[in-house]
């Protein structure tokens, strides 16, 4: 395994101090909203109203098709049909699972009615159609969300993006083992005492697989899938104390959702009577997901306007290649002539024309309100420009880039990492206009070497410098596993 190199200095992102919340959300939410109304039209079979269930004794039966509701994220249990994954542990080859999630739409739709299923009929339990408290069974996705029966599953093994104490749950074509689960009371002090009674809708239960003795669970930690910024589903192992709210679930019907939707318009008559913004019909936010997504996005533009127009440049410099970002950054260090970290405005709208992005009219200002340092300087920080594109440098591009040097390290022939070092090794077919046919290997290659300033006498390249790169390489390739696969075929790791 290659050795990492040991903890560097401060590199030039250290110090700026960047609250990119509001323009992270912004950008989330835009990208949601374009998903739902994709969703919306290839998707619409799974978003169309379905019925529950509706039992007069408020209890849950075999049968019924109900939702759940997750007590940490507040959502419902959700699938996403189009989001096909591979099930390594199986029992078999190549098996097709799909990805689960909660989400905050409440209204009763194939993504997220599941339906409840007896395993076995002389479970214990007499021939009572109520669900019990510790009794086997399962529970299966809407019949219109595909040909093949599906069911919600639990793995052994853990999915990419989960940790090592972390499972995968998701829906599985068949009805193995790891689709049967009993129902425990949230409370361990409890079980015992409610074992064999009936569970009621909106009972807080905990879900626990029977082969794997994980429990369901959802978090706060978002996912991207085809309807957009949803929370995380997965398995864990059974806490000894109360359940966490992130494994507490509860059956609800549309009955609840009803209701949830009463309370808001009582909110909202409240707020309307008072003077305050009542907003659209609750129904229609709750219940429409696109229209949920549209409106959350037009009240966060009216508080993030400004960031418009890194919305319209980020994607143009990106998409200009992998070194355009780099260089613009260089011009800027350059014009900043007291590395002070600012330049007047004008100046930054000049080195953005340089490399071929033109400011349109009243862009100019919105930068100046982003970036701006003090009142009416028309100086702006440019590093904090850069921070605010360079969020998407990770955990996992910085690991393959340690790898990288680490490398070098070991193959360099003084011992030090020089740019002799990196030219004999260097990998030009990495490069996306290479591999376009746009650049032959040696122009790649002559414009790789350009792209170094050594500032150590005898020309070593320091892991400040590499990583420096990298950087700004990374702020030009959004996909991770695209910037991964780039370092990698550079290097020949």
């Amino acid at each position: 395994m290659v050795q990492r190199p040991a903890a560097v200095g401060p590199s030039w992102v250290d110090g700026v101090e960047v609250d990119e919340h509001k323009l992270q959300e912004y950008f989330h939410r835009t990208q949601h909203s374009l998903l739902l109304r994709g969703a919306a039209k290839t998707l619409s079979h799974t978003l169309e109203s379905v019925p529950t269930t509706s039992a007069d004794d408020g209890c849950v039966h075999f049968g019924d098709s109900l939702m759940l509701r997750n007590s940490e994220t507040e959502g419902l249990l959700q699938v996403d049909i189009a989001d096909i994954i591979q099930v390594s542990d199986a029992g078999r080859a190549g098996v097709d699972g799909v990805t689960l999630s909660t989400g905050r739409m409440i209204a009763s739709c194939p993504r997220n009615v599941m339906t409840i299923s007896r395993v076995a009929d002389n479970d214990g339990f007499g021939t009572t159609s109520f669900v019990h408290y510790g009794q086997i069974f399962r529970m299966g996705g809407y019949s219109t969300l595909s040909e093949k029966a599906l069911y919600v599953y639990s793995s052994q093994s853990s999915a990419e993006d989960l940790s090592q104490d972390e499972t995968l749950m998701c829906l599985f074509p068949r009805a193995a083992a790891g689709t049967q689960w009993r129902i425990l009371h949230r409370d361990p002090n409890r079980r015992n005492t409610t074992k064999n009674e009936v569970v009621r809708l909106q009972d807080p239960i905990v879900l626990q697989n029977e082969a794997t003795g994980n429990v369901l669970c959802s978090d706060r930690t978002v996912r991207m899938n085809h309807y957009g910024n949803e929370c995380r589903v997965f398995g864990a192992a059974a806490a000894g104390s109360t359940a966490s709210a992130s494994a507490t679930w509860s059956f609800v019907d549309s009955t609840w959702a009803e209701g949830v939707v009463q309370d808001a318009r009582t909110t909202r008559k409240l707020n309307d009577i008072a003077g305050l913004d009542a907003g659209p019909d609750p129904e229609v936010l709750l219940c429409d997901p696109v229209a949920a997504a549209d409106h959350e996005l037009e009240l966060l533009e009216r508080e993030v306007a400004d960031y418009s127009v890194l919305l319209r440049i980020f994607p143009q410099l990106r998409h200009a290649g992998m070194h355009y970002v780099r260089r613009l950054r260089r011009m800027c260090i350059t014009a900043d002539v007291d590395q002070s970290g600012l330049i007047p405005a004008r100046t930054f709208e000049g080195v953005l024309s340089y490399v071929g992005v033109r400011l349109r009219a009243g862009e100019l200002q919105k930068l100046t309100n982003i970036f701006e340092v003090g009142a009416h300087t028309n100086m702006l920080d440019y590093r904090s420009f850069f921070k605010h594109m360079e969020s998407n440098m990770s955990e996992v591009r910085k690991t393959v880039v340690e790898d990288a040097y680490a490398k070098l390290l070991t193959i360099a022939k003084s011992g030090h990492v020089e740019v002799s070092d990196m030219q004999r090794n260097w990998n030009p077919c990495c490069h996306p206009k290479v591999q376009a046919g746009v650049l032959t290997q040696a122009e790649a290659m002559e414009e790789f070497l350009i792209q170094w300033e050594i500032t150590e006498s005898d020309g070593t390249v320091t892991y400040d410098e590499f990583l420096d790169y990298y950087r700004d390489v990374s702020m030009a390739v959004e996909q991770g596993e695209i910037f991964v696969d780039m370092v990698r075929k550079a290097w020949d790791l």
